[in-house]
Formats: C-alpha cells, sequence, structure tokens
C-alpha cells in the first residue's frame, strides 16, 4: 500500500515472470477480472490494504506519508471497508479528518480583498494507488524481459484462455523492441478478433429466428469486452 521505501516490515512482491504465467494459467473469470496484469495489481492492493491493517496501522512512517493523504480513492475506500477492520479505519481516519479541518480553519481565515481563489482541500495520491502502480510496473517489467529474453511469458499468454487487456498490452508493447512488439500485437488482434466474432454471435442468436440454438463460447463474451478495453 505504500511505495518500497516506507514498507521495511515486509517483503516487496516480487515480479517474476513465475507470478505472471500462475496467473495466465489460473486468473478468475469475470466479472472479477479477466486480464492476468490486471488480477496482479489488484492482488497487489488487497495484500497492502490486509499488511495495513494488520502490521502498519502505527507504522511511524505510514503515518507521515498517510497524514499527506485525503485518505484513500472511491475505489479503495470500497476495498477496505471488505477488508479492514473499524478499530484500524478509526485511527487512520482521525488523521485524515483532523488534517481535513486544520486545512479548513486556515481557509476560513479572512483574506484581504480581492482575494485568490481557494484551492482544494485535497491530499496527494492514494497511497493504495500508488503501489498498485509499482506493482503494475514490475509485472511489465518483468514481462517484457522475458520477451526479449526466453519467450517464456509469450508462450504462456497464446495458451492462455484470457491473455491480456488492451491497456497492459499497450504498455508492454511499449517496453519492447519493435520486433518483439509485432508478436504480441499479433497474438492480441488474433484474440480480438475471436472476440468480436463472438459479440456478433450474442447479436446473431438473440433474434428470434435463431433463439433455439444453445448457448456456446460466446455466452460470457460481452463480460471479456468489459474487461478487456476497461481503461481503469
Amino acid at each position: 500500500m505504500v511505495p518500497e521505501t516506507v514498507m521495511r516490515h515486509r517483503p516487496t512482491l516480487e515480479a517474476s515472470v513465475e507470478e505472471i504465467i500462475e496467473a495466465l494459467r489460473d486468473v478468475p473469470a469475470a466479472p472479477s477480472t479477466l486480464c492476468a496484469l490486471c488480477y496482479l495489481k489488484n492482488r497487489a492492493a488487497e495484500r497492502a490494504i490486509k499488511a495495513l491493517y494488520t502490521e502498519l496501522v502505527n507504522d511511524y512512517d505510514l503515518r507521515l506519508r498517510w497524514r499527506q493523504t485525503h485518505g484513500f480513492c472511491q475505489r479503495h475506500s470500497e476495498l477496505a471497508s471488505r477488508l479492514g477492520d473499524p478499530l484500524g479505519t478509526a485511527i487512520l481516519y482521525i488523521d485524515v479528518v483532523e488534517g481535513f479541518l486544520k486545512k479548513d480553519a486556515a481557509e476560513l481565515r479572512p483574506r484581504r480583498w480581492p482575494a485568490t481563489p481557494r484551492a482544494p482541500i485535497l491530499g496527494k495520491t492514494c497511497l493504495c494507488c500508488e503501489d498498485e502502480a509499482g506493482a503494475e510496473k514490475r509485472y511489465l517489467k518483468a514481462a517484457a524481459a522475458s520477451m526479449h529474453r526466453d519467450h517464456i511469458f509469450l508462450e504462456a499468454l497464446k495458451q492462455s484462455k484470457y491473455g491480456l487487456c488492451v491497456k497492459h498490452s499497450a504498455l508492454l508493447c511499449s517496453l519492447v523492441p519493435e520486433s518483439e512488439s509485432v508478436e504480441l500485437r499479433e497474438e492480441n488482434r488474433r484474440r480480438v478478433i475471436i472476440l468480436r466474432d463472438q459479440l456478433a454471435e450474442i447479436v446473431r442468436k438473440s433474434d428470434y429466428r435463431f433463439q433455439h440454438e444453445s448457448r456456446g463460447e460466446e455466452k460470457d463474451s460481452w463480460l471479456r469486452a468489459l474487461q478487456m478495453y476497461s481503461t481503469i
């Protein structure tokens, strides 16, 4: 949940090719997640929040960084509501609320006219977002290194059921030489063509003339489309 320089009390997540390959093989199906790198990034956030509540809620360095934030973002607030606990949240958010009140009191002081616009009372980036971004960067670098070194990642990608989302495919292409990015884009294009055809099957079978036909592999393609083209 906190950058590696702060988290001295526990090992950081290893961005290894083995983890990525395992995720490509076993990543949960929609609507949880489909893209292996999305799964690993989300897992990093979940582990970080659990560690925050069980080990780091009273960590001095963490609390200093936490006081500079405006709490969790909305997405990670929802995650904390499921994985956290009342006491830990109360301890952390006393800092947030007190920081807000101090800034608000300063903003309410009389000012000379004409006054400059007041800045919004916001903190720095959500610490969990920072941890997610760090994990995402490590896993992307690991995948890129494998493509350059031994192609183990690319072979696992070709054999996986779901592959990568558009966002992570594009990020990975930007990290590898042109010859390797071409191979990756070809694999992505193959999957997208299959997805397009399966979406078309859903539309076709919604026609009353074909409603008697049973659903095939296209039945979850609409969920895969939502996940593949998610920009979050």
